[in-house]
């Protein structure tokens, strides 16, 4: 998806029909029926971009459901389970129920880590746990559990900050790290805004929010093309908020060492 959710939107609907009649006319197709599931998902996901929670919900859901079906008939297939994870991660932030959220969070990360012992050959898995930890940080930083949301952000950075120090020139794994980047920023910012902090504590942790916004800004400048969805299929922050953030933390400091001292 490259922004525009709306045009994504239009032409997803338009897949969406038409393997639907395809699957229709043949139910044993395995074929389209795991199109319909990716067609449901990808319409889901343009819907909570625009906003619309309870209808994104609705087409998440049986995007969910046509996976989980491909994988209990084989559990060991990877895309079906890459899909699954897109799909839990991307329905738990439109789940009224907040522990039907967290586990489905808990759902994508048991793939991950089940399949990233299978699959030892490659960094995907863990890297995808990756995002999984971000969207669950951003997950708890929302619910003002700060301490686990921190726990998550750096458990994705510690994922992918070897395999950049070991591919360079790698863009995706650069995502999870300026999305957890900005989150431990957004955590210092919230804690230097706390009425009980004294100057020097607010110093502090504007100081600390301002080093994580500019590792953010940093990591989203080394990412060519920057997307409004992360190329493994995840939400994910964008340059222009986090510059934002970063401004905002500079002008904080610069309003706290302006002041006088009596």
């Amino acid at each position: 998806m490259n922004g525009d959710a709306t045009h994504a939107l239009a032409n997803y609907r338009k897949i969406l029909d038409s393997f639907g009649e395809v699957s229709a006319a043949d139910p044993n197709n395995g074929d389209a029926r795991s199109a319909v599931g990716e067609a449901n998902l990808n319409v889901g996901i343009s819907l909570e971009k625009l906003g619309k929670a309870s209808d994104a919900l609705s087409y998440l859901s049986r995007a969910m459901a046509i996976f989980e079906g491909i994988a209990a008939a084989d559990p060991k297939q990877e895309g079906v389970n890459w899909d699954l994870t897109v799909a839990y991660v991307w329905t738990a932030p439109v789940t009224p129920d907040a522990n039907r959220a967290l586990d489905y969070y808990d759902k994508a990360l048991a793939i991950d880590q089940r399949l990233s012992r299978v699959d030892t050959g490659t960094s995907n898995w863990q890297e995808n746990e990756a995002e999984v930890r971000v969207n669950l940080g951003d997950f708890f930083r929302k619910h003002s559990q700060l301490d686990r949301a921190a726990e998550n952000y750096h458990r994705a950075a510690a994922i992918v900050e070897p395999v950049l120090a070991s591919h360079p020139d790698q863009q995706g794994p650069r995502y999870p790290l300026a999305s957890a980047s900005f989150g431990m920023g957004q955590i210092a910012a919230l804690r230097a805004e706390r009425p009980s902090q004294s100057r020097n504590e607010q110093k502090a942790k504007w100081n600390e929010a301002n080093s994580w916004y500019q590792r953010s800004s940093d990591a989203w400048r080394q990412i060519r093309h920057p997307a409004a969805v992360s190329p493994n299929g995840f939400d994910c922050g964008n340059p222009q908020e986090a510059e934002r953030q970063l401004t905002r933390s500079k002008a904080a400091l610069a309003a706290l060492g302006s002041e006088r001292k009596f």
